[in-house]
Protein backbone atom coordinates (compact mmCIF):
# COMPACT_ATOMS: atom_id res chain seq x y z
CA UNK A 1 0.00 0.00 0.00
CA UNK A 2 1.19 3.47 -0.69
CA UNK A 3 1.58 6.14 1.94
CA UNK A 4 -1.48 8.01 0.64
CA UNK A 5 -3.64 4.92 0.99
CA UNK A 6 -2.36 4.31 4.52
CA UNK A 7 -3.12 7.90 5.53
CA UNK A 8 -6.63 7.71 4.00
CA UNK A 9 -7.29 4.46 5.83
CA UNK A 10 -6.16 5.97 9.16
CA UNK A 11 -8.43 8.99 8.61
CA UNK A 12 -11.37 6.71 7.86
CA UNK A 13 -10.66 4.60 10.92
CA UNK A 14 -10.63 7.79 13.03
CA UNK A 15 -13.96 8.89 11.49
CA UNK A 16 -15.52 5.47 12.13
CA UNK A 17 -14.32 5.56 15.73
CA UNK A 18 -15.71 9.09 16.20
CA UNK A 19 -19.06 8.18 14.66
CA UNK A 20 -19.21 5.05 16.81
CA UNK A 21 -18.41 7.12 19.91
CA UNK A 22 -21.15 9.63 19.02
CA UNK A 23 -23.69 6.85 18.44
CA UNK A 24 -22.77 5.27 21.76
CA UNK A 25 -23.27 8.55 23.56
CA UNK A 26 -26.62 9.13 21.79
CA UNK A 27 -27.88 5.58 22.04
CA UNK A 28 -28.22 3.28 25.00
CA UNK A 29 -25.06 1.53 26.24
CA UNK A 30 -26.31 -1.87 25.10
CA UNK A 31 -26.66 -0.95 21.41
CA UNK A 32 -23.58 -1.65 19.32
CA UNK A 33 -23.29 -0.98 15.60
CA UNK A 34 -24.09 -3.97 13.47
CA UNK A 35 -21.52 -5.26 11.00
CA UNK A 36 -23.64 -3.91 8.13
CA UNK A 37 -23.53 -0.40 9.61
CA UNK A 38 -19.75 -0.58 10.03
CA UNK A 39 -19.33 -1.88 6.48
CA UNK A 40 -21.51 0.95 5.16
CA UNK A 41 -19.48 3.55 7.06
CA UNK A 42 -16.20 2.40 5.45
CA UNK A 43 -16.00 3.34 1.77
CA UNK A 44 -14.66 0.79 -0.71
CA UNK A 45 -11.06 1.32 -1.74
CA UNK A 46 -9.93 0.77 -5.25
CA UNK A 47 -7.06 -1.66 -5.34
CA UNK A 48 -4.03 -0.37 -7.27
CA UNK A 49 -3.53 -2.01 -10.63
CA UNK A 50 0.08 -2.92 -9.87
CA UNK A 51 1.43 -3.25 -6.34
CA UNK A 52 4.26 -0.90 -5.44
CA UNK A 53 7.64 -2.60 -5.58
CA UNK A 54 10.34 -1.21 -3.36
CA UNK A 55 13.73 -0.57 -5.03
CA UNK A 56 15.38 -3.33 -3.01
CA UNK A 57 12.84 -5.84 -4.40
CA UNK A 58 13.33 -4.92 -8.06
CA UNK A 59 14.77 -7.67 -10.20
CA UNK A 60 16.70 -6.56 -13.28
CA UNK A 61 15.43 -7.85 -16.58
CA UNK A 62 18.89 -7.99 -18.13
CA UNK A 63 22.11 -7.46 -16.22
CA UNK A 64 23.69 -5.71 -19.20
CA UNK A 65 20.94 -3.12 -19.34
CA UNK A 66 20.57 -2.75 -15.56
CA UNK A 67 24.03 -1.45 -14.67
CA UNK A 68 24.11 0.96 -11.72
CA UNK A 69 27.63 2.09 -10.81
CA UNK A 70 26.55 3.58 -7.49
CA UNK A 71 25.37 0.24 -6.12
CA UNK A 72 27.79 -1.76 -4.04
CA UNK A 73 28.71 -5.30 -4.91
CA UNK A 74 26.80 -8.00 -3.11
CA UNK A 75 29.95 -9.87 -2.06
CA UNK A 76 33.18 -8.19 -1.11
CA UNK A 77 36.06 -10.57 -0.47
CA UNK A 78 38.03 -8.08 1.60
CA UNK A 79 35.09 -7.15 3.82
CA UNK A 80 34.36 -10.80 4.50
CA UNK A 81 38.01 -11.54 5.34
CA UNK A 82 38.27 -8.49 7.61
CA UNK A 83 35.16 -9.57 9.48
CA UNK A 84 36.61 -13.07 10.05
CA UNK A 85 40.14 -12.05 11.12
CA UNK A 86 41.31 -11.15 14.59
CA UNK A 87 43.28 -7.95 15.06
CA UNK A 88 46.47 -9.95 15.69
CA UNK A 89 46.19 -11.77 12.39
CA UNK A 90 45.31 -8.65 10.42
CA UNK A 91 48.92 -7.49 9.96
CA UNK A 92 49.96 -10.97 8.82
CA UNK A 93 47.10 -11.03 6.31
CA UNK A 94 48.04 -7.58 4.98
CA UNK A 95 51.67 -8.69 4.57
CA UNK A 96 50.53 -11.76 2.63
CA UNK A 97 48.26 -9.62 0.45
CA UNK A 98 51.17 -7.28 -0.29
CA UNK A 99 53.42 -10.16 -1.37
CA UNK A 100 50.59 -11.54 -3.52
CA UNK A 101 50.13 -8.17 -5.23
CA UNK A 102 53.90 -7.90 -5.80
CA UNK A 103 53.94 -11.36 -7.38
CA UNK A 104 51.00 -10.40 -9.60
CA UNK A 105 52.85 -7.25 -10.67
CA UNK A 106 56.03 -9.23 -11.43
CA UNK A 107 54.01 -11.73 -13.46
CA UNK A 108 52.47 -8.92 -15.51
CA UNK A 109 55.89 -7.31 -16.09
CA UNK A 110 57.35 -10.64 -17.23
CA UNK A 111 54.45 -11.17 -19.64
CA UNK A 112 54.89 -7.64 -21.05
CA UNK A 113 58.65 -8.18 -21.52
CA UNK A 114 58.03 -11.43 -23.38
CA UNK A 115 55.50 -9.80 -25.66
CA UNK A 116 57.87 -6.89 -26.35
CA UNK A 117 60.76 -9.26 -27.15
CA UNK A 118 58.53 -11.26 -29.50
CA UNK A 119 57.46 -8.03 -31.22
CA UNK A 120 61.11 -6.92 -31.59
CA UNK A 121 62.10 -10.29 -33.03
CA UNK A 122 59.21 -10.20 -35.51
CA UNK A 123 60.10 -6.69 -36.68
CA UNK A 124 63.81 -7.61 -37.00
CA UNK A 125 63.06 -10.71 -39.05
CA UNK A 126 60.69 -8.77 -41.28
CA UNK A 127 63.42 -6.15 -41.85
CA UNK A 128 65.96 -8.86 -42.76
CA UNK A 129 63.53 -10.48 -45.19
CA UNK A 130 62.80 -7.08 -46.78
CA UNK A 131 66.53 -6.29 -47.20
CA UNK A 132 67.25 -9.71 -48.71
CA UNK A 133 64.27 -9.37 -51.07
CA UNK A 134 65.32 -5.88 -52.20
CA UNK A 135 68.98 -6.81 -52.68
CA UNK A 136 68.44 -10.13 -54.49
CA UNK A 137 69.83 -8.62 -57.72
CA UNK A 138 73.01 -7.23 -56.09
CA UNK A 139 74.71 -10.15 -54.26
CA UNK A 140 77.93 -8.33 -53.23
CA UNK A 141 76.10 -5.76 -51.08
CA UNK A 142 73.87 -8.51 -49.67
CA UNK A 143 76.89 -10.61 -48.66
CA UNK A 144 78.55 -7.59 -46.98
CA UNK A 145 75.34 -6.82 -45.00
CA UNK A 146 75.04 -10.45 -43.92
CA UNK A 147 78.74 -10.48 -42.78
CA UNK A 148 78.19 -7.29 -40.75
CA UNK A 149 75.01 -8.67 -39.18
CA UNK A 150 76.84 -11.90 -38.25
CA UNK A 151 79.74 -9.97 -36.67
CA UNK A 152 77.35 -7.76 -34.65
CA UNK A 153 75.40 -10.83 -33.44
CA UNK A 154 78.65 -12.61 -32.47
CA UNK A 155 79.85 -9.57 -30.48
CA UNK A 156 76.52 -9.29 -28.73
CA UNK A 157 76.58 -12.97 -27.71
CA UNK A 158 80.19 -12.63 -26.53
CA UNK A 159 79.39 -9.56 -24.37
CA UNK A 160 76.12 -11.02 -23.03
CA UNK A 161 76.66 -14.71 -22.27
CA UNK A 162 73.48 -16.65 -21.46
CA UNK A 163 74.59 -18.15 -18.13
CA UNK A 164 76.47 -15.54 -16.08
CA UNK A 165 78.25 -16.85 -12.95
Amino acid sequence: MSEVEILEKEELDDKVMESAAEEESDASPSSEPTPEEVADAIPDFEEPEEPYVFPSEEKPMHKFLHYKPHEEKEFSRDEWIFSQLDKEDLMEYLALEQTRSELDRQLKETREKRLFCAFQLTVSLAAVVAVVYLLRDNPTILVNILYIAGIVAGLWLWKNPKNKK
